[in-house]
């Protein structure tokens, strides 16, 4: 097995000449060899490719802490970039404890994800693209909301035309920086495409809105039309670090290439084992050539993994290395040799839950805590027979990456009042509000307001009153006055209470609005459920200020937007984690159970599929596989119910894949 030696610390050099401080932390004692190498690199561009719990996390923490301490790099001059607000907030929190006892200062210091380092200079430079400053982010559902207005306006059918299908298309030629006329094809299905990408996009602009792809491609021309700006993005931040480099898309390599220059302080740590977002427009050549676009560039492999043990890696190894396109690594560990895999095999997939639920009990009984328990799968459907046996074995348990909290019907309609208080133009945000309390206002009274709005480019507070002016009947005319009189106090309300009273207007929202009464006719079996929702809604905005003393009503709308599924799982709790694998990426977990390991179910693919989609799916399978610290169970179904029809199922490959020697195959376990 390796070691992991010490060899004697280089003197540092201080950047452009600035004098060093005083030493403070042993970088000597915290770091090994290669670790202590990627930490001490200062100027040109670095690739750290770190393999699965090699402390990846820590070596970005402590090249900050080496930047602003050895070297008086002011914090204001280093960007870090992540992917999760979860992963940004960590990694803020613990540059500020290490830099914080040691007394440097780190005010100034830039970490986010890159949609909200994105959204940071729209809000700041937008005006030079023609947005307006309080443009509003829209999150999947409001993209689908707007999505299905466009295909209505072309007459189509959202049955024939799944709005699911259009926004998927859309965003992934967004990921390549591409508009409508970037549909390739002159077929009837890319006309379409066309034809909904370029109505979806007037309603974007008529609304002031973006959505999570323009966050990235209006951000880029930013940076590559306005030089004065791409020279002040360069002067400000001069170092720049990214977190899980393998992940990004053609936009994002664009984007860091233009803000490194030539010679750019660029630091990327990824892992190119752990490519598992293709679909979603991840490209994993931007990994693979970092070297040739960023040359001359160091590489620092990160092979000692601090997590699991050495059966789990060899049997993750042996797996991932048969794939072509990667760069290679040799994982190793010095922690014990561990226990073998177990393969437990069931006749079905509720037979395959009890197995699990089996097992959990057994390791409780071991002193195994439920909240160091996951069961990863390969589709949400997965977590119904899981739920249910959990729950009939009684062992707790949470869902990641189900419903959202501010997924929730009754959170996102008040939410929707207010994003409509700082755009009142937008139309998703004033049709939802619209739905929401029975103002007496239909589907064709909206239809008439959109054209009011658009004729005169106003917004929806105008139209209501042009709309009342032209001798409307009685009641449309009593149901607009009462729906423009209430947008009226709110606006009101939110004037007196002031940028940073929003949990206020909220309460306001929920109270004069009629909400309430919604819930007590429509939702009887759970309006107390819904009700307590809105309380912490509320509870959570009031959080949201107490940590962010400024942050406005925009701020707050910003940052529940750009949330991701990632950001949802709560550690510390005593539950078993139910979760899909591309959501497990990240985690790490005592004892970790993948289920569905199946021909057709994982890989997700037939036998015969496309190499590329082969390779991700065994990217997922090592990315699962290594989330496990000290046990790692596989189990699969020799028949599995599939649409009512009880389906033979063959193991999946990445199971004959697996070493010999190095997996206990286990039936049954009555």
């Amino acid at each position: 097995m390796k070691t992991g030696g010490r060899r004697g610390a280089p003197e540092a050099k201080g950047v452009a000449g600035h004098p060093l401080q005083t030493r403070m932390i042993d970088y000597e004692k915290e770091l090994n060899d290669r670790q202590l190498e990627a930490v001490r690199h200062v100027e040109g561009p670095l690739l750290i490719l770190a393999g699965a719990g090699s402390g990846k996390t820590r070596v970005l923490i402590y090249r900050l802490a080496h930047l602003l301490q050895d070297h008086g790099v002011p914090a204001r001059n280093v960007l870090a970039v992540t992917f999760t607000n979860k992963a940004a907030d960590e990694m803020r929190h613990r540059v500020d404890t290490i830099l914080g006892r040691e007394g440097i200062p780190t005010e100034g210091l830039t970490v986010g994800t890159f949609h909200a380092v994105c959204l940071r200079l729209l809000r700041r430079y937008g005006d030079r693209l023609g947005l307006t400053p309080n443009f509003l982010v829209y999150d999947e559902d409001d993209q689908e909301r707007a999505l299905r207005h466009a295909l209505e306006r072309l007459d189509l059918s959202t049955e024939t035309n799944p709005t699911r299908f259009f926004q998927s298309r859309i965003q992934r030629l967004k990921d390549r920086g591409l508009g409508p006329d970037g549909v390739r094809g002159d077929d009837f299905f890319a006309e379409r495409l066309r034809n909904v990408f370029r109505v979806y996009e007037e309603q974007l602009k008529a609304s002031g809105a973006l959505d999570f792809g323009d966050l990235l491609v209006k951000a880029l021309h930013l940076l590559r039309d306005h030089e004065d700006v791409l020279q002040a993005c360069r002067d400000r931040w001069r170092f720049v670090e990214v977190d899980e480099y393998q992940d990004t898309n053609r936009v994002q390599f664009e984007f860091l290439r233009l803000l490194a220059g030539e010679n750019g302080n660029l630091c990327v740590v990824g892992d190119d084992d752990q490519s598992i977002y293709r679909w979603r427009g991840a490209e994993l050549k931007n990994i693979l050539e970092f070297e040739k676009h960023f040359a001359p560039c160091r590489v620092v492999k990160l092979e000692q993994n601090y997590r699991s043990t050495q059966r789990i890696l060899d049997a993750a190894s042996a797996v991932v290395r048969r794939n072509a396109g990667r760069k290679g690594k040799e994982l190793w560990t010095e922690n014990r040799a561990g226990d073998s895999l177990t393969l437990l095999v069931a006749e079905n997939e509720a037979e395959e839950a009890d197995l699990v639920c089996t097992e959990i009990r057994r390791l409780a009984r071991k002193g195994v805590r439920a909240s160091e328990v996951a069961i990863f799968y390969r589709t949400n459907a997965q977590s119904r027979v899981f739920e249910e046996t959990l729950t009939q074995w009684e062992i707790d348990y949470q869902v990641v990456g189900s419903l959202r909290f501010y997924e929730r019907k009754e959170v996102k309609d008040i939410l929707g009042f207010l994003r409509w208080c700082v755009n009142p133009g937008d139309r998703v945000s004033f049709v939802r509000l619209v739905e929401a309390v029975p103002w007496g206002i239909g589907n064709a009274t909206v239809a008439r307001l959109d054209g009011i709005r658009d004729e005169r480019q106003g917004d929806y507070y105008q139209a209501l009153e042009a709309f009342e002016g032209n001798g409307q009947a009685g009641r449309l005319r009593s149901a607009a006055a009462r729906l423009r009189e209430f947008l009226g106090r709110m606006r009101e309300e939110r004037e007196r209470l002031g940028p940073t009273g929003f949990p206020d207007l909220a309460t306001f929202v929920i109270k004069e609005s009629g909400y309430l009464d919604v819930l007590a006719a429509h939702h009887k079996e759970d309006a107390e459920t819904r009700r307590e929702n809105l309380r912490q809604l509320v509870t959570g905005m009031t959080d949201h200020v107490a940590r962010r003393p400024e942050s406005t009503l925009e701020d707050y709308l910003s940052h529940v937007t750009l949330m991701t599924r990632a950001d949802d799982f709560a550690d510390g709790i005593e539950k078993a984690t139910l979760m899909t694998l591309h959501c497990a990426k990240g985690l790490e977990f005592r004892v970790v159970f993948v289920a569905g390991l199946e021909e057709e179910l994982f890989p997700l693919i037939r036998r015969d599929g496309d190499p590329p989609d082969i390779e991700e799916e065994r990217r997922l399978f090592y990315v699962g596989m290594t989330r496990a610290k000290e046990r790692l169970y596989l189990s699969f179904a020799r028949t599995r119910q599939l649409f009512g029809r009880t389906r033979y199922k063959n193991p999946s490959r990445f199971l004959a894949e697996l070493p010999q020697g190095l997996v206990e195959v286990r039936r049954t376990d009555r």
